[in-house]
């Protein structure tokens, strides 16, 4: 039997969205002043991961793997910069984000400190100035 680390865990896995989601998303969804240019997406990755990932559509979104990588390696920028694209697409519940979250949706919005000038836009269209 494989073992599932804690930090790999699924609350519930619905595999219906997530096969939904790759078919509807088939290009990297982060924006190519970080990858460069439009990539063919191949990674889902889980905005939000407080030890259990939620597989909810405000939690989830396409990216290449050079981007994925990127938001590991960059936790805050990382989630600012997919939250804004999941906003702009309309794809973004703050109940749904924040059952999936450890930090609530507005902590995001108002606390963050970003790095990045394009998590600091994010943040910005998110607060909606």
């Amino acid at each position: 039997m494989r073992h599932r680390s804690r930090t790999n865990s699924r609350h519930e896995e619905n595999r219906e969205l997530l096969a939904e989601y790759r078919e509807a998303n088939p290009w990297c969804e982060f924006p190519p002043s970080i990858c460069g240019r439009k990539h063919d997406a191949t990674e889902l990755h889980h905005i939000s991961q407080g030890g259990v990932r939620y597989d909810l559509l405000s939690n989830i979104i396409h990216l290449c793997g050079e981007a994925h990588r990127w938001c590991h390696a960059n936790p805050v920028d990382g989630k600012l910069i997919c939250l804004g694209v999941k906003s702009g697409k309309g794809e973004l519940f703050e109940h749904e984000f924040n059952t999936a979250s450890v930090r609530n949706l507005e902590w995001y919005v108002d606390c963050a400190e970003p790095v990045h000038p394009a998590a600091v836009a994010a943040q910005q269209s998110m607060k909606g100035t």
